[in-house]
């Protein structure tokens, strides 16, 4: 059961791929390619107007950004696998967590402006 949906963007070196972030029960979940409209309805983002839609990080180049439509990913993240959770500066901005896994994996995400707050502190109070 999905309890609270998040806009997001996962950045990967230079690549960034726009997603959801969903909280459940004892895991959560970053999945690429969907988004959360304004009416709180999930859309495929290929699917989408680009008038209907507003990326949280803006696309400097046409090139990658085709790039990351094409490959989509989904990743689960147990909250007992979390062990650090900071929050970071992306673009210049304060808009970005970066979650460290006991597995070794690590997550940088960006929200839209006065989000990253709000994801902070519901990681934390899991």
């Amino acid at each position: 059961k999905v309890s609270h949906i998040f806009r997001s963007a996962r950045i990967q070196g230079l690549d960034t791929f726009e997603g959801l972030l969903l909280f459940g029960r004892e895991c959560c979940y970053i999945v690429d390619g969907f988004t959360l409209l304004r009416n709180r309805e999930i859309h495929d983002i290929d699917s989408l107007p680009a008038e209907n839609f507003e990326p949280i990080i803006p696309s400097t180049t046409t090139g990658s950004n085709q790039i990351s439509r094409s490959i989509r990913q989904c990743s689960k993240i147990f909250y007992d696998d979390i062990r650090e959770i900071h929050k970071r500066r992306y673009l210049l901005q304060p808009i970005a967590l970066e979650v460290f896994c006991g597995n070794g994996q690590n997550y940088l995400l960006s929200f839209p402006q006065k989000v990253r707050n709000k994801v902070f502190q519901k990681l934390i109070s899991i």
